[in-house]
């Protein structure tokens, strides 16, 4: 999936406005240009300063010379700049981070120094925070980026860190308000995802006032429309090739890659995955030829909307006291998620399959073959809703004492977080029988790793007809779990075909309270330059709940070709 971003961007200061000409001039000994220079001096000319992505780099070069631990991270006045989709990705700039695309719906969780994400503890600002985890790791695409200022990876862990971090903590960073400057932002902005065409519209807005040399206030505000669609293939499992699959005539062709019949049990028994058939002669392997017995095809589209928002104020109070207060809060819900999937299962009673390439060496001396033909499989056509929510907000609140020879700080924090997935789908699938045909036929191209050369020719993706062939029941005596399926003839009954509506909810929630205390006291005269101390209170409250969504009570008799629709996005598939 590529995506391009074009972004209008526009910074201008909300509380003064002010205009000054700069100009480049060599001197030439004119003393007009001399007299020239000297009106320049007398007036009084605004700094214009610009900061890019040196800046930034510079910044945290800085932040990491500073600190006794293995540190890396990002700083800048405003991640948004950075053409990212969110934190996760842009935290992709950091050594030691890799992102997660294996995720769904851009979740951005990321591993840390080759570790899975599960084992990193995320913070905010140095201190705990609830996270909208449901299950794994942090969703890092839950935060629009625009609200932070820096990120901060912990690789050493030291006295003072937050602990639970195995392979590190992400520090998540917002700037204090009276470190910032004054000013008025607004940045607007469009991605484009080649795939499927789609556009998701975004913008920010942000403010930083000083209302006294001794007091600010600062907020800033993201939106996302999120829009976008992943095409998938899966070859979700490998089979060996049978008499039964190949016909005797074409399976005799595979005989030098079998052990002879009853051999695995004797003198084959050492060898792992030993493939055994009557009249195998073993010459060119002992595991037989293996194939793709399950593909599946998935489109994704994801529609939802984003907000996080962050704010807080600081007040210095003489000059040794300092108090502040900053709070986060995110939203993302992807309310208008629907998922189409196309399984083909090609094995089972009464399955035809016909090799169309030559067999293949593959690692570990394994042997498989590439392409084939099929019949009478089974094909299960599905339709899913999958609304997703992560929500998350919590408050920071700082008081420093600093005299040159005692540092004081107490921090305390309150967050929650919620985090919620709904699966409901239907289902079509028509079940291969021995002997008798289910209509399904088609071809398989795999592409040996080359999704250019991949192809999928399914002569009965719709899966026939909603009419039942008598009437729609499920078994008798069903159960919960059974009642989520539905027949449309007794079994035997060719082309039999089966309905199913199922799904699975689940949802979790976090609420965190903290309080902590650090001191530091300098010494002098000794090797020692200072003693640190300090305690730590958290609780964490974790709860999660889940169900399943069956289809008993429903009534079978208003199934019908009425449900049935054309997926729009079907004929587009990875275009």
């Amino acid at each position: 999936m590529y995506w391009r971003n074009l972004a209008l961007m526009a910074s201008v200061s909300l509380f003064s406005l002010c205009s000054a000409e700069a100009d480049a001039q060599q001197s030439t000994g004119n003393p007009s240009v001399s007299a020239a220079s000297t009106d320049m001096d007398d007036a009084q000319v605004a700094d214009i300063v610009v900061t890019g992505f040196r800046a930034a780099e510079a910044s945290e070069v800085a932040a990491k010379r500073n600190s006794i631990e293995i540190t890396d991270g990002i700083s800048s006045d405003d991640l948004g700049r950075i053409p990212d989709l969110n934190i996760g990705e842009a935290m992709q700039r950091i050594p030691g981070i890799q992102i997660n695309r294996d995720g769904e719906g851009r979740e951005a969780s990321v591993s840390l120094r080759g570790l899975p994400g599960e084992y990193a503890r995320t913070t905010l600002n140095g201190v705990s925070f609830a996270e909208p985890i449901l299950q794994g790791a942090t969703p890092f695409g839950a935060y629009l980026s625009d609200v932070f200022s820096g990120v901060r990876v912990e690789k050493s862990q030291l006295a003072h860190s937050i602990a639970g971090g195995l392979s590190g903590n992400i520090d998540l960073q917002i700037a204090p308000a009276l470190s910032r400057k004054d000013g008025f932002k607004i940045k607007a902005a469009i991605d484009y995802n080649e795939l499927g065409d789609l556009k998701e519209p975004n913008f920010s807005v942000g403010a930083n006032r000083h209302i006294t040399d001794n007091f600010a206030v600062f907020g800033t505000f993201a939106y996302k429309r999120e829009n976008f669609r992943r095409d998938s293939v899966f070859f979700n499992a490998y089979g060996t090739l049978t008499s039964a699959l190949v016909g005797n005539a074409n399976f005799a062709q595979y005989l030098d890659y079998y052990a002879p019949a009853g051999t695995c049990a004797t003198v084959n028994a050492g060898v792992a995955g030993c493939q055994a058939a009557t009249g195998g002669r073993g010459t060119k392997a002992l595991t037989g030829v293996q194939y793709v017995n399950q593909t599946r095809q998935y489109m994704r589209l994801t529609k939802g909307d984003q907000y996080s928002a962050s704010g807080g104020m600081e007040w210095k109070l003489g000059d040794k006291w300092r108090a502040g207060v900053v709070g986060l809060y995110t939203n993302r819900n992807q309310g208008d998620t629907k998922q189409t999937f196309q399984t083909l299962n090609f094995s089972g009673t009464g399955a035809v399959i016909t090799p169309t390439s030559p067999v293949r060496e593959g690692a570990g001396g394994t042997y498989f073959v590439e392409n084939f033909d099929f019949s009478n499989v089974n094909n299960i056509t599905d339709s899913r809703i999958l609304p997703v929510v992560q929500r998350a907000w919590g408050l920071n609140g700082t008081i420093d004492f600093d005299d040159e020879t005692w540092k004081l700080k107490t921090t305390g924090t309150y967050s929650k977080s919620f985090s919620s997935t709904r699966e409901m789908y239907v289902s079509l699938s028509k079940t291969p029988q021995a002997g008798v045909s289910n209509g399904i036929t088609g071809s398989l191209i795999t592409g040996a790793g080359n999704w250019d050369n991949y192809r999928l020719l399914l002569n009965d993706f719709t899966v026939g007809t909603l009419d039942p062939k008598i009437a729609w029941a499920s078994l008798p005596g069903a159960t919960l779990t059974s009642a989520s399926n539905y027949y449309d003839s007794p079994a035997g009954t060719p082309g039999r075909t089966t309905f199913r509506i199922t799904g699975t909810q689940a949802q979790a929630s976090t609420r965190l309270m903290a309080l902590q205390q650090d001191a530091e006291r300098k010494l002098y005269g000794s090797f020692l330059s200072s003693l640190r101390v300090g305690v730590r209170y958290e609780k964490n409250k974790y709860s999660t709940a889940g169900s399943k969504v069956s289809g008993i009570g429903i009534n079978p008799s208003a199934i019908n070709n009425s449900y049935l629709a054309t997926n729009p996005d079907f004929s587009g598939f990875f275009d």
